[in-house]
C-alpha cells in the first residue's frame, strides 16, 4: 500500500494571501474586522437623537398629566357650583339672577367664606333667559312665543387657570364650561 503524505497546514478555500475579495479594506489580503471611528460617531450620533427625542416626550407627558390635573379641578369647581345653583332652586323671575358671577377675569372661589378656596382658578356664572320651548332663543328676543314671563333659565358656568401669580387667567388655556336649564314648575 502506498501512503500518501498529508500536507501538515490544512488550508480552506478563499483563506489564503491572494484570496481577498477584489475591493477588500486590509493590508497583505487580510479582510477588516471591527468598525472605523467614523462608524463609530455616526452610531454615537445617532443614538444621542434618540436619545435627546425620548428626553423631549418624557418632558412634554409631564406637561399634559399637569394640565388634565388641572381641567379635572377646574371640572370639579364648575360642577360643585352648578350643584349650588341648582340646590337653591328657579330662583327670582326677572334678571339679573343674584347668584350670577359676572367679573370678567372671574371671582375667586371661595365656598361662602373670605378664604380662596381653590387658588390658581377663577369661576365666572352667567344665568340668562331662554324660551322654555327652545332653549337656544333668549326669552325676552320676541322669538320665544310664550308670555313675557320668565319660566326657563340657562345656567353657564366657566373655570379657568390662572395665569401665574397674577390675577389674569391664562389665555391659552381653555375653560371649563357647563350649562344646565333650570324651569320654573
Amino acid at each position: 500500500m502506498v501512503r500518501k503524505a498529508f500536507p501538515s497546514i490544512v488550508k480552506v478555500p478563499g483563506t489564503g494571501l491572494g484570496s481577498a475579495r477584489p475591493g477588500a479594506r486590509g493590508t497583505a489580503g487580510w479582510e477588516q474586522r471591527g468598525f472605523t471611528l467614523v462608524e463609530a460617531l455616526i452610531a454615537a450620533f445617532v443614538v444621542g437623537i434618540a436619545a435627546v427625542a425620548t428626553a423631549m416626550m418624557f418632558g412634554t407627558a409631564q406637561n399634559f398629566v399637569h394640565s388634565e390635573g388641572d381641567n379635572r379641578v377646574a371640572f370639579y369647581v364648575a360642577q360643585q357650583r352648578m350643584e349650588q345653583i341648582r340646590s337653591t332652586g328657579f330662583g327670582s323671575t326677572t334678571l339679573p339672577d343674584a347668584r350670577e358671577e359676572t367679573a370678567g377675569i372671574g371671582v375667586q372661589i371661595d365656598n361662602f367664606s373670605d378664604t380662596d378656596a381653590v387658588p390658581g382658578f377663577r369661576r365666572q356664572t352667567l344665568i340668562t333667559g331662554v324660551c322654555p320651548t327652545d332653549y337656544s332663543v333668549a326669552w325676552n328676543s320676541g322669538g320665544c312665543p310664550t308670555s313675557g314671563v320668565l319660566l326657563a333659565k340657562l345656567v353657564t358656568v366657566s373655570v379657568r387657570v390662572l395665569d401665574g401669580p397674577t390675577s389674569f387667567t391664562d389665555p391659552v388655556t381653555q375653560p371649563v364650561v357647563i350649562q344646565a336649564v333650570l324651569v320654573k314648575r
